[in-house]
């Protein structure tokens, strides 16, 4: 694994915060287009799912495998990087 200098709980606290911006403008978006609440029940599902797969990292192999099922197009040093 690569030498990070960021720490996991920031890397966590960055990524939740993400997670809940996500969270947010999907759940918008969904309700102003006026889809069906399984819909908008996918998205609290899908966001519950990832924020306890996040709360449980505590490595950066743990973050960087959250990263990949999060759906990031990239790996974890290029997320940190991309900051």
């Amino acid at each position: 694994m690569e030498n990070y200098i960021m720490p996991v709980k920031a890397i966590k606290n960055i990524l939740l915060k993400e997670l809940e911006e996500f969270k947010s403008m999907t759940y918008e978006a969904v309700k102003k287009s006026y889809l069906s609440d399984v819909c908008a029940n996918l998205v609290i599902m899908g966001y519950s799912k990832l924020k306890e797969q996040l709360e449980k990292c505590n490595s950066y192999e743990s973050l960087e495998e959250y990263v990949t099922d999060a759906g990031y197009r990239m790996h974890l040093e290029e997320w940190i990087n991309s900051l």
